[in-house]
């Protein structure tokens, strides 16, 4: 591979990882639009000749590396102000996978970089990374925390694709170890309706005809019940959601969390970061592949809660979720788009259906964020981090619009201080991609 480009963060981290020994899917950098001599103006309205010189930088990154398009591609930025000291950006820059010929690769890129000058100063570079797709069976993210104290360890995963757990769209499961403490595991009780991604090959069959809410058969997944598609396919890789299985594979969480317990634990001491964020996925036969690493830019907290608190027993007035970002706020609950045109003098919570960073101008704009699904280590839970904004994730639910409510991002419990009107407009209405929302008649405290 050649050696020729300025490495940014993310770029590091993936060398940290095959320093390390680990299993890194082939990958390879390709110089940012600034080094193709390709400005604002050209991307803006690309012409033949831009593409060209796209296309001619992916295949020449592609064979340099050995990657072969089509067994499918991740494309990914790795801007310089990504995973940072300080800031990670965590989700505020687009990613592509499953991709499998040029023309969509170059598409890609091109769409990467024009979405990067729109976010970013002029003179902060985005090269990209061109990553051999790895078909993942189950994956997740990890957390470790390193010190003369002890080894922490936080692991939230789910069936399917990396992108299910970073983005928020599932109810993930849960692993913690601590060296005086040991291993604990929480998996809930399987009723919960959630979204994942997983590539073709892993369905039994995909009619030429596909479109949203059918129903397809999953090869190997063993969920209790059909799974549907969420959104037609643009890659390789699917939108689908479905009741989630009680457990997770065989083989994890005892051969998998103990070797990513030694992963994190060796890259931490390799690196002399005090935390990293690891982002991994296993095959079907279970061997973990790594895809990304990057400095924690600050811990995550305990957790003695689940994200799959018992409604019913509590009322809706207390929620039970997953404390994401610590800290207390009390606000009114707001959709993102009110959030963002709402008076400064109304403190306002932001009601997320997924953890995502999608509405960043919204999440600072509130006093808090709570989010209906999702774990402590999504994008969302990083950013609010970072931001110093309380966040609890994975409630179950849609909050009313306009509830007061008290957010203790520490504890990951959500309380309801004064309802609104009952015909108030409600947001997130009961759909596949959302959680019910609160019951009309569940008790009060």
């Amino acid at each position: 591979m050649r050696q020729q480009h300025t490495l940014s963060p993310k770029i590091q981290g993936l060398r940290d990882l095959m320093s390390c020994g680990l299993d890194v899917p082939q990958f390879a950098i390709v110089p940012a639009a600034q080094d193709l001599d390709l400005d604002d103006s050209v991307l803006t309205e690309p012409d033949r000749q831009v593409f060209a010189r796209i296309r001619n930088a992916l295949a020449l990154a592609a064979e340099d590396a050995e990657i072969c398009l089509q067994q499918g591609v991740s494309i990914r930025s790795a801007s310089e102000d990504e995973d940072t000291e300080d800031h990670s950006n965590a989700g505020r820059y687009l990613s592509f996978n499953a991709i499998t010929d040029l023309e969509h690769a170059s598409a890609a890129a091109l769409h990467i970089w024009m979405h990067h000058r729109q976010r970013t100063p002029g003179h902060i570079k985005c090269p990209l990374i061109l990553q051999q797709y790895h078909r993942a069976y189950f994956s997740g993210v990890a957390f470790a925390f390193l010190s003369r104290e002890c080894f922490r360890l936080e692991i939230e995963s789910y069936y399917g694709g990396c992108r299910s757990v970073v983005e928020g769209r599932c109810i993930p499961y849960r692993s913690s170890y601590e060296d005086d403490r040991g291993w604990h595991h929480k998996n809930g009780d399987g009723y919960e309706c959630t979204r994942f991604t997983a590539h073709r090959e892993l369905i039994d069959t995909i009619p030429s005809d596909v479109c949203p809410g059918m129903e397809l058969v999953p090869v190997c997944y063993p969920f209790p019940g059909p799974l549907r598609l969420f959104a037609v396919p643009y890659t390789d890789e699917l939108d689908l959601y479905g009741y989630r299985p009680q457990h997770p594979p065989h083989w994890f969480p005892a051969t998998t969390c103990a070797e990513l317990a030694r992963a994190t634990r060796a890259i931490c001491v390799s690196t002399s970061m005090p935390g990293i964020d690891l982002e991994w996925g296993c095959g079907v036969d279970g061997a973990i592949r790594y895809y990304q690493c990057r400095r924690a830019t600050a811990e995550v907290g305990h957790c003695g809660q689940t994200s799959f608190a018992d409604v019913a027993q509590h009322g809706t007035n207390v929620l039970f979720g997953l404390p994401a970002a610590g800290g207390v706020a009390c606000g009114i609950v707001r959709d993102p788009s009110d959030c963002i045109t709402s008076p400064a003098e109304e403190p306002t919570i932001c009601m997320l259906g997924e953890a995502t960073v999608n509405d960043i101008a919204a999440i600072k704009n509130s006093v808090a964020v709570v989010a209906a699904r999702g774990g402590m280590l999504s994008h969302l839970a990083t950013a609010c981090r970072e931001l110093m904004k309380p966040c609890v994730t994975g409630i179950g639910l849609m909050l009313r619009n306009g509830d007061k409510v008290e957010v203790d991002g520490s504890a990951g419990v959500v309380r309801r201080v004064e309802m609104v009107c009952p015909v108030s407009p409600t947001y997130g209405q009961q759909s596949p991609s959302t959680c019910p929302e609160a019951r009309e008649d569940a008790p009060s405290e």
